[in-house]
């Protein structure tokens, strides 16, 4: 039974959009609150960690707020879930070549350059826009929700996990690449979950449903 009294915590570590994801969490009918830093936690077991911006500067604001640590030393196979969207999936991972910061390294993996994909010069980079999302394998994140479901995207790094099995869906810019990603109760998606409307709640409401 979903637990609709369950408090949810946004990260806010100066590089997210968290007021719009507040809104969006507040508007399938949750209880959820910003927190600025991990003094701030109270019951919340289920985090949601967006991003916007440079990868090194990301990781670095997580450690002066007290979360890279906290997220590290976190066993998410039991009660915590997290979720992650644009740089905020991207931390999870180990290193990104945007930076020589080391990731959260949640996951196994890197980020690389959208220019590691290009087979094409008319290609734009960074990627911007409405974009489909093919699904690969079936999970929770994405129930009830259309194969090729369009959702808005504004990157020029993308996350290449070293099990690939973790990828649940991928997009195209001159290549497949994975966009929505799942291990344990860790789960990220490429796309700005926030920004893409009907389609990007749908995707809020079944992390918020686990």
């Amino acid at each position: 039974m979903i637990d609709r009294n369950e408090k949810i915590g946004i990260v806010d570590y100066g590089m997210s959009n968290s007021f719009s994801v507040i809104s969006m969490v507040n508007r399938l009918g949750r209880n959820a609150k910003i927190l600025k830093d991990t003094s701030e936690i109270s019951t919340e077991k289920k985090f949601i960690l967006p991003g916007v911006g440079n990868f090194d500067n990301a990781i670095l604001n997580l450690k002066r707020l007290g979360w890279f640590d906290f997220f590290r030393a976190i066993d998410f196979k039991k009660k915590y879930y997290l979720f992650g969207f644009c740089v905020g999936m991207q931390v999870l991972f180990s290193k990104s070549e945007e930076g020589k910061e080391d990731g959260l390294s949640l996951l196994e993996g890197e980020v690389l350059s959208l220019k590691k994909l290009q087979n094409d010069k008319n290609i734009k980079i960074p990627a911007m826009g409405w974009k489909k999302v093919n699904f690969i394998k079936n999970n929770k994140i994405i129930n009830n929700i259309d194969d090729e479901t369009s959702f808005y995207f504004v990157h020029s790094y993308f996350c290449l996990p070293k099990d690939p099995n973790i990828i649940i869906g991928r997009s195209n810019h001159g290549h497949d690449y994975a966009t929505i990603i799942s291990e344990n109760n860790i789960y990220g998606t490429q796309f700005h979950t926030e920004k893409s409307h009907k389609n990007g709640m749908h995707l809020m409401k079944n992390f918020l449903d686990l």
